[in-house]
């Protein structure tokens, strides 16, 4: 801002330069009168304030940007996130993790971060001017909010063993990262549970290896339902099943994850999870806008829980 306008508008105004200033930078703890009146007062100089662009924004911190027309989850979050930022008249600058210096640079305090890689959350730990938020991973002194992993596949587990399941695989890909190892724990709990032998070859691993690979084998193994628990792999398994002449359910059971605008018109429609990515978001923005404004935040961990949804993908067994 240019200080010699500014000290006109607030001599004219009769306040102080810092109040001008956090006008100018719309922070919350002015009155609306007072707004008005600088804002008067400016528009009477005819004086517009050149805003720092990250001093009432929020980061939003990916992985890359070249990701998100390719990953379902990460336009979603981004589109929930842009709403409801807009929604608290919040602007958002979204920066990705190789552009990391971009957040001291726009002068961003307060940012969400989807962090996909080990190495990527221990880069954003190491930025000094930015206090983050983490969505689906977890580090010590961080607040981070995330789906209920555990509680999903449980979910899921359960539904399949309701409908007479005995030989229950999982299949995953990237088994780094919390998300994924979350969702392993809360398969190996449910085999506890049901007193199946957690040592035994249930889970799968698809990264390195080709889907038809995998999937031959967990159809040698006699399994009847599979839970994929990759977002991004559903469709490469479906397309794979058909190829090897397997019928869903008929032949193998399946539960993946929610795509609205892709899993109720698959055939057979599929069972899902369904992750409140509205909340997930929600939670994270209500904690990031604390901290942009300097309030004393103790870290939190919130967990969401997941939805099953039902449909035609899960045959019952007598």
């Amino acid at each position: 801002m240019d200080k010699k306008n500014i000290t006109e508008i607030a001599e004219r105004a009769g306040v102080s330069l810092a109040t001008v200033s956090r006008v100018f930078r719309n922070h919350p703890n002015v009155s609306r009168k007072m707004r008005e009146k600088i804002l008067n007062t400016a528009h009477q100089l005819k004086y517009s304030p050149r805003i720092t662009a990250g001093e009432r924004s929020i980061g939003l911190v990916i992985e890359s940007l070249d990701e998100i027309h390719s990953d379902f989850y990460l336009a979603t979050m981004l589109a929930y996130v842009a709403q409801q930022l807009s929604a608290r008249n919040l602007g958002l600058e979204l920066i990705s993790i190789g552009r990391i210096e971009k957040l001291q640079e726009h002068f961003i305090h307060s940012a969400i971060a989807i962090p996909y890689f080990e190495e990527s959350k221990k880069l954003l730990l190491r930025q000094k001017h930015t206090r983050f938020v983490l969505i689906n991973e977890i580090a010590d002194g961080v607040s981070s909010v995330g789906v209920n992993h555990r509680q999903g596949i449980r979910l899921a587990y359960e539904h399949l063993y309701e409908n007479g399941h005995r030989k229950i695989g999982l299949l995953q890909d990237h088994l780094g990262g919390w998300g994924n190892s979350e969702r392993r724990l809360g398969f190996l709990e449910s085999l506890e549970q049901h007193g199946v032998d957690s040592e035994a070859e249930r889970s799968f691993d698809i990264t390195g290896n080709t889907i038809s690979d995998v999937l031959e084998h967990v159809l040698s193994r006699k399994f009847t339902a599979l839970v994929i628990s990759s977002e991004s792999a559903v469709l490469k398994v479906i397309r794979e099943l058909h190829r090897l002449g397997v019928r869903i359910p008929d032949d193998l059971s399946l539960i993946s994850y929610e795509h609205p605008s892709i899993s109720p018109y698959l055939w057979p429609a599929h069972t899902t999870l369904k992750q409140n990515h509205i909340q997930l978001v929600t939670n994270a923005i209500d904690i990031a806008a604390r901290l942009l404004d300097d309030e004393t935040e103790h870290p939190m961990r919130i967990l969401v829980d997941n939805q099953l949804i039902p449909r035609d993908s899960v045959k019952f067994l007598k």
